[in-house]
């Protein structure tokens, strides 16, 4: 299943490509950091992730932002899994 709103301009062309890429770079930071240690942590983490793809989207003023945000749009959800499964009762 493709994005409509994507165009087809991104190197992650359907759902599963995205979900893939997410699982991978979660398995690749609990491996790195461990797992977070409280729901503040976990926050600033994501917090932290929102703000690098936002510095993306205040480089443009077209409704594309540069390719170098999608990685940070798959940390941000990566560390939306680790939270969701590490810290949600």
């Amino acid at each position: 299943m493709s994005c409509g709103s994507c165009g087809g301009r991104s190197e992650v062309t359907s759902t599963d490509d995205f979900l893939n890429q997410v699982r991978a770079e979660a398995i690749r930071a609990r491996k790195l950091y461990g797992s977070f240690h409280s729901s503040h942590e976990a926050y600033a983490v994501m917090a932290e992730e929102l703000d690098e793809f936002f510095q993306y989207v205040k480089k443009t003023h077209s409704r594309t932002v540069p390719s170098g945000a999608r990685k940070e749009l798959v940390q941000l959800a990566a560390m939306a899994l680790c939270t969701y499964v590490e810290v949600v009762e």
